[in-house]
């Protein structure tokens, strides 16, 4: 079987660390002598140990460094997954049910850290998927129609190719198109192929299925197009950050290219890109609640980026800058109690606030665990926005109203 360990029932392997017990397939991973480990039935844990060097063509077993089969079940604990290879799933392919807890998936290349399979169950936690590559999609993770749950965890510095005649592709940090669920997850610094025909989503590509992220942060990914995220899917975002994004092209945080996105208590702020910094590619519908958008910056058209298909309720959408439109490229529809820059919206409601400072401070921890714009004494938003729209909670889980009614943005100043 190539020099791999072949696994069929229930087995636990117990190192004395991973950094004293490692599990190679060559010493180098400059031959070709197989995968490390493949796991086709049996309930098998690993802890403490290192698996790398593992490099496989296997069209039937995808996975250099780790398969598990549709009838396998594989739990990692405290754990290095590096420097292998295969044409998908790099460092793991998993079609059947796979833990990673406390465990390190770095510099995998070619199919990227870990495909997840039409059929495969896969729960990350507290664990950190770092430096892999995709000639493709999906650097750091591919999940392919199955199920993907990331808890606590970071996705940073991972490259997929993406683009070419395949405008479906991309992903550095993460490809979707099936369920996926992020909570307590950093994806920073991510990016794919950034000119002309680059490949989109620097740190999320969802092509389909539906995602939710919460108490999460997007920060630092760099795209030709939706450096943060590109959406396609059914996205919902609560009490998350998206910041220091760049995209050559447009959608600095975020493209809207279809799909529905559903944004509360979300901070869209510092995003850069040529046209349509905060949200770009907007032919998808985009509900903003309870969010602050603001010091986004575009070169040429809409700082605040394209809102034809963008309400707002109870939102900061103010004081981004460009050479034209500084805030909105096309007018949104307004829900009311929105503090908004000139021209975002040709009807304004009655208690929508135009073209006004809304004194915000720099964005910083305010406590949470999410970076924040703080309210400043004085702000237009305290107590201006429609309470019975507002959710309970701020994004960092202050309760709401403080005052006499709930505050507009984000941020709930404490009275």
């Amino acid at each position: 079987s190539d020099g791999q360990l072949v696994v069929r029932q229930d087995l636990n392997l117990m190192g004395e660390g991973a950094e004293l017990s490692i599990l190679q397939a060559s010493p180098t991973g400059r031959q070709k002598v197989g995968r490390v480990l493949l796991v086709e039935g049996g309930n098998v844990s690993v802890t403490g140990i290192t698996l790398r060097n593992g490099q496989t063509s296997d069209v039937r077993y995808s996975g250099g460094g780790i398969h598990v089969g549709k009838s396998g079940t594989l739990s990692i604990y405290d754990s290095i997954i590096e420097r292998n290879q295969s044409e998908v799933g790099g460092g793991i392919y998993n079609e059947g049910e796979l833990r990673l807890i406390g465990s390190i998936v770095r510099d995998n290349l070619v199919g990227g850290g870990i495909h997840n399979a039409a059929g495969g169950v896969l729960t990350i936690e507290d664990s950190f998927i770092t430096g892999n590559s995709d000639d493709s999609d999906g650097g750091g993770i591919t999940n392919k129609f199955g199920k993907l749950v990331i808890k606590t965890s970071t996705i940073s510095e991972n490259y997929a190719t993406g683009g070419g005649s395949n405008i479906w592709s991309g992903g550095g940090g993460i490809y979707n198109d099936g369920e996926l669920d992020l909570d307590h997850v950093i994806v920073k610094d991510n990016s794919t192929k950034r000119e002309r025909g680059g490949g989109g989503g620097g740190g999320l590509f969802i092509r389909g299925g539906v995602v939710t992220l919460s108490n999460s942060t997007i920060n630092g990914n760099y795209a030709a197009n939706g450096a943060g995220i590109y959406n396609h899917g059914l996205l919902t975002l609560t009490s998350s950050t998206l910041s220091g994004n760049y995209a050559d092209m447009t959608g600095g945080a975020m493209c809207v290219e279809g799909g529905t996105v559903i944004l509360e208590n979300v901070t869209v702020s510092n995003n850069f890109a040529f046209d349509e910094a905060a949200f770009g590619c907007p032919h998808g519908d985009l509900t903003i609640k309870n969010s602050t958008i603001t010091a986004n910056h575009a070169e040429g058209a809409g700082g605040g980026g394209a809102v034809n298909r963008v309400t707002l309720i109870n939102s900061i959408f103010a004081w981004n800058s460009a050479s034209l439109d500084a805030d909105c490229r096309g007018s949104a529809t307004s829900l009311g109690n929105n503090i908004l820059g000139a021209n975002c919206v040709r009807s304004p409601s009655s208690n929508d606030l135009i073209d006004v400072d809304p004194k915000l401070g720099p964005l910083q921890d305010n406590g949470g665990s999410i970076f924040t714009h703080a309210l400043l004494e004085g702000s237009p938003a305290v107590d201006a926005a429609n309470t019975r729209s507002a959710p309970k909670v701020d994004q960092r889980g202050v309760a709401r109203p403080q005052g006499a009614a709930s505050d507009i943005g984000a941020y709930e100043l404490t009275q």
